[in-house]
């Protein structure tokens, strides 16, 4: 029988683990607890932030986007940060997308925008939108020189191979309006329904997406993809699941994990830092991390007098990883190589 174990502020599933590995997690713990790895970055906005991108071709260099047409830049790696103009006639888009690959890279927003660099940054370009476009893009990826990929509110997927001259529909038929969609390592997609009622997939070659019942009576807040391109969902209520299948379409989700011990706070975003250690960020300066895959959770104490609601976290590199939320605020993480491998142990 599993029951569940709060102890030291840890939880856990009791059949999954030993004494053993409990103890060996609970030393990483204290490594984490000991040093405040997340410091607030002061900036020159009180806006939402919603993405945030570096250039692989030069890593100290690094470009945030958010609500009404907020772009700010770092050449630190993200240690300070400097406001840009896109000369738009009006503050009222919300630049929910930045990639790059190399030194090209991509803007995207809502109402329907689109800026290219081919220069790191150096130099935004914006691009016609195509009016045929179904809805307004959501998500942009810089998959290789000259081409990326967007998807838009109602789940159509296009695909540049020419820096945007023309884009083609890889997927054709709207999936209807969503709440927010994830692309993985392999090119395969997640979207989640604007109500969370339900989930669709898609993997390269499909013709449409494959739509997927949640399994929980909770509705879905988000989903996403682990490193090794298995899916992960977080409902309302402050659960998550993770899918052990072999396949995006897979049914094998396992039990649902409380992070916090109990139902009620709302979880807004994951991302792995290494495949063991996983952090998730939420509603009023919450955040917690597991660093046992997601079996057992901590809750990170340093963030819960910050005013505000983090939407985003994402890690870079293996020592640099982010957080962004509302009212302007950035959480910046770094750690050394020493701290990084006891996490890794």
């Amino acid at each position: 029988t599993k029951k569940n174990i709060i102890d030291n502020n840890l939880y856990y599933n009791s059949s999954y683990y030993n004494e053993k590995q409990l103890q060996l997690d609970l030393v990483k713990t204290d490594a984490i607890n000991n040093k405040n790895y997340w410091k607030q970055i002061e900036l020159e906005t009180k806006e939402i932030l919603l993405d945030i991108a570096f250039v692989p071709t030069e890593p100290s260099r690094g470009w945030l986007v958010g609500t009404k047409s907020t772009l700010l830049e770092t050449t630190d790696k993200g240690k300070t940060w400097q406001l840009k103009s896109l000369n738009l006639e009006e503050d009222k888009y919300r630049l929910n997308g930045i990639s790059f690959v190399e030194n090209e890279g991509w803007v995207t927003g809502q109402p329907s925008i689109l800026f290219h660099t081919l220069d790191g940054g150096s130099v935004w370009t914006r691009i016609p939108f195509n009016t045929q476009f179904a809805g307004d893009p959501i998500l942009i990826t810089a998959v290789d020189k000259g081409k990326a990929e967007i998807v838009t509110e109602f789940g159509v997927i296009y695909e540049t191979t020419n820096s945007g001259q023309n884009w083609k529909a890889k997927v054709k038929e709207p999936l209807g309006k969503l709440r927010n969609v994830a692309r993985s390592q392999n090119g395969s997609y997640v979207a989640v329904s604007a109500t969370g009622s339900f989930y669709a997939t898609w993997q390269p070659g499909d013709s449409e997406w494959n739509f997927q019942l949640r399994q929980s009576s909770r509705r879905i807040q988000t989903m996403g993809f682990t490193q090794d391109n298995h899916l992960w969902m977080l409902t309302r209520g402050g659960q998550l699941w993770i899918n052990q299948g072999d396949s995006i379409n897979s049914n094998e989700w396992q039990e649902p994990i409380n992070p916090e011990g109990r139902l009620g706070v709302g979880l807004l975003n994951l991302a792995y830092h290494n495949p063991k250690e996983i952090w998730i960020v939420g509603g009023s300066g919450a955040l917690f991390y597991s660093l046992d895959g997601g079996l057992t959770w901590n809750k990170d104490f340093s963030t819960e007098n910050i005013p505000s609601n983090f939407y985003k976290i994402t890690f870079v590199d293996p020592q640099l990883g982010f957080v962004l939320g509302n009212q302007g605020t950035l959480l910046r993480y770094e750690t050394d190589e020493k701290v990084y491998s006891i996490n890794n142990v």
